[in-house]
């Protein structure tokens, strides 16, 4: 196996603002906007105040008619958030988290986002969120407007039509006498796949974005002994399914999240994987890539790769030791191919790989529990059902990009096919399952436990 590493002080709103969107369907869709706050709100906090303002000084964005799949940049709005904190002189920061709040009808993650920093105030601090940064490498891939360059890119990934939330930047003003200012810059495009795109006629998206407060306890700056203690006192609840943390291996920075923080009842069952139960992470980025097995094979399930030898050993040490020290093992259930007298697989582990039910649900015309034998021995994780991630669409919440360039990039499950005996499940660039022989190398993204151990298993 070839081994790459690659790559809150509580702030209270009593405001909520910042830029409205109304996407209503006229042939495809038409883009209009109302904001009944005006073009300016202030949010007071205890740490201080904040003020939103569009630099155009007007609360509309132009509208657009009779939208067809295309490149063309729909909506381009800059605003700004400024902010004073009045508790400077105790050394306190302000922290800030700037979401969209939308109903979207459009489907499979057609409607992209692209957000980007234009400011270099150094004594405000914002990470963006999306699913990469744009180079240009990624530009041509996708035929993208050559202008997005260095902007991050995002999908809308709920198109259930209900009221759902992404988390576009966050971050916190430093401790500054001064008033201090942040501007950031929102595109958005209807994307063209190429192919015949009639199902999105209609399609309706109706959003704003929203400035709202961080959690008392935060995941990405808690150390791994405050979360494991957290975790382990029953408080999991309060680092938020979604929310990231870097961690540094090897000299590279890797992002992480929480993909779940529930243990319901099925996980109490004797027969039952807790890879998907309790407080999880796994790795957003490719943390390595590899094959399964140096050759094509699937015999002896994910207990018998390689892969696993290597997760459980060499990669777990890359990691830092205080990391290491709250993952708890984990009862690994995976399934088999279709080798004659096998059965589905236990492993013990720090480090696993994700199984066909804990990313996706069922499809209906290409159903992908057949091919994973041990589909009712685990669950979907919390992540990938609160964005209704299915074998059939909502793919995009499934992406993984590898640093080294910035790419959507290929990641390995841990399911042996059960229609063969050579071959593995695994997560394409675009986000659907497919299957491929052990001994390709594609992108591992594994995931781990932190806390209690359900029934002591």
């Amino acid at each position: 196996m070839e081994n790459k590493i690659t790559k809150e002080k509580i702030l209270i709103i009593t405001t909520i603002l910042v830029v409205s969107i109304v996407l209503i369907g006229i042939g495809y869709a038409f883009f209009t906007a109302n904001n009944p706050e005006g073009s300016t709100a202030q949010i007071i906090s205890k740490s201080g105040r904040m003020l939103i303002n569009y630099n155009d000084g007007t609360d509309n964005i132009i509208p657009v008619t009779n939208i067809q799949p295309g490149n063309n940049i729909l909506v381009d709005k800059t605003f700004t958030l400024t902010g004073i904190n009045t508790t400077a002189s105790n050394g306190l920061s302000m922290p800030y988290v700037i979401s969209i709040e939308y109903q979207n009808t459009f489907k499979n993650a057609e409607l992209l986002y692209f957000i980007k920093r234009i400011d270099t105030n150094e004594n405000i601090s914002c990470t963006l969120k999306g699913v990469g940064l744009l180079n240009e490498y990624i530009i041509q891939q996708f035929a993208l407007p050559a202008s997005q360059v260095g902007y991050v890119a995002g999908y809308i990934d709920d198109w259930s039509g209900n009221t759902s939330t992404q988390e576009l930047a966050y971050g916190e003003f430093k401790s500054s006498t001064e008033e201090q200012v942040l501007t950031l810059n929102l595109r958005m495009i209807f994307r063209d796949t190429g192919e015949n795109q009639d199902y999105n006629k209609g399609a309706t998206f109706n959003g704003k974005i929203v400035v709202t407060a961080p959690e008392t306890n935060t995941f990405a700056t808690d150390t791994w002994e405050e979360i494991a203690n957290n975790v382990k006192s029953g408080n999991a609840s309060k680092y938020r399914v979604g929310s990231e943390k870097e961690v540094e291996i090897a000299g590279q920075s890797f992002t992480v999240r929480v993909a779940n923080n529930t243990t319901p009842e099925e996980c109490t069952r004797e027969n039952f994987s807790q890879t998907a139960c309790g407080f999880v992470v796994e790795f957003v980025d490719i943390l390595m890539t590899g094959s399964m097995n140096s050759t094509g094979t699937n015999v002896g399930g994910w207990p018998a790769t390689e892969a696993r030898e290597l997760a459980n050993g060499e990669y777990f040490n890359y990691l830092p030791s205080d990391l290491q020290k709250v993952i708890i093992d984990t009862k690994v259930i995976s399934g088999h191919g279709n080798t004659v007298g096998e059965t589905n697989f236990t492993s013990t582990d720090k480090l696993y790989l994700l199984s066909a039910h804990e990313v996706y649900g069922d499809g209906t015309s290409n159903k992908i529990s057949t091919r994973d034998t041990a589909w009712n021995n685990t669950r979907q994780l919390d992540y990938y059902k609160a964005r209704n991630v299915t074998a059939d669409g909502h793919w995009s919440s499934a992406i993984k990009w590898i640093n080294t360039n910035e790419m959507a990039y290929l990641w390995w499950l841990r399911a042996a096919s059960s229609y063969g005996s050579d071959y593995f499940l695994y997560v394409s660039n675009t986000g659907n399952w497919n299957i491929d022989t052990a001994n390709t190398s594609y992108g591992f993204a594994p995931a781990f436990r932190i806390g209690e151990n359900v029934n002591n298993v």
